[in-house]
């Protein structure tokens, strides 16, 4: 009676160790999950903070300096956070120009902002360029389609 006293005692000490150990997984996986969803929820909202929008005049890619500020904003945390990319997208408003112009016109404006970034000492493969002429509408006056529109990932 008394071995089967000690055997039952070591079978509930072995499967309270068992339990403890499988709770204190389960809290360690759960603490690991949670910091986790912490850092994708910091980076989500450092892109919809850091992300930007850069408008050009009619016909023009060149900067203007109010919206350098936002150039130079971008070149601030890109470089503060080096685990960052941006991708430059530049597009044109379709109510003036031709496509083509439109086409043209877009890509210098990504290439203008990019030649800002790399300038600064942002590394070119940091950096995603596209244009994509008059195929964007962003809003509802043709000013708010002379973007060049800068999301970090």
């Amino acid at each position: 009676a008394e071995k089967a006293a000690a055997e039952k005692a070591e079978a509930d000490r072995l499967a309270a160790e068992k339990a403890a150990a499988a709770e204190r997984e389960a809290k360690a996986k759960a603490a690991r999950e949670l910091a986790e969803l912490k850092r994708i929820n910091e980076r989500n909202a450092n892109i919809a903070a850091h992300s930007n929008k850069v408008y050009f005049t009619i016909g023009s890619a060149k900067i203007r300096d109010v919206e350098a500020e936002k150039v130079k904003a971008l070149i601030e945390f890109l470089t503060a956070n080096p685990d960052y990319r941006v991708a430059v997208v530049g597009y044109a408003d379709k109510y003036t120009g031709s496509a083509n112009i439109n086409m043209v016109l877009s890509e210098k404006r990504a290439a203008a902002v990019k030649k800002q970034l790399i300038e600064a000492g942002i590394a070119e493969n940091r950096i995603d360029s596209d244009y994509k002429g008059e195929t964007g509408t962003f809003g509802e006056k043709p000013a708010d389609n002379r973007v060049v529109i800068c999301t970090l990932e």
